[in-house]
């Protein structure tokens, strides 16, 4: 089963990780967790949060495979100090990240958002070589 995680604490990972297993998410990753190596004895300093973006499968700090969403999500407006991102910012990423072999690309789409956007970035990808695979797939390696 994959799950898709809001904002979460490194303990929240941690949980996720026991019932699921897999997620799909550009994980948040904190300082102080993981002391000389150790992930998971330290305490996680939400001060100093990060995303870390992988172009393939990894299995992450929180003992996780994770299926990476590497090309972010379409939001038309700026969204909590983000500025907008529209599908020619995701067709972007897409072509930046074409020098990675056997990377995977992904991203997330908000369903409110209608279809418009989504059918531009699909026709982009696939005009770009890329075919569409379930995320359960990729997990699956």
């Amino acid at each position: 089963m994959l799950t898709r995680l809001p904002t979460v604490s490194a303990a929240d990972y941690t949980v996720s990780q026991q019932e699921f297993g897999v997620r799909y998410d550009r994980g948040l990753y904190f300082g102080g967790w993981c002391p000389n190596g150790a992930c998971g004895t330290g305490t996680a300093d939400l001060a100093k949060m990060s995303r870390q973006y992988f172009p393939y499968l990894i299995r992450d700090i929180y003992g996780s495979v994770a299926v990476p969403e590497s090309l972010g999500d379409i939001e038309p407006m700026p969204f909590n100090t983000n500025p907008a991102r529209l599908p020619a910012d995701i067709l972007a990423n897409v072509k930046g990240l074409t020098v990675i072999r056997d990377g995977v690309q992904s991203f997330f789409y908000h369903p409110y958002l209608g279809r418009s956007y989504l059918r531009d970035v699909v026709i982009g990808i696939k005009a770009l070589g890329y075919q569409f695979v379930p995320a359960a797939t990729v997990a699956a390696g």
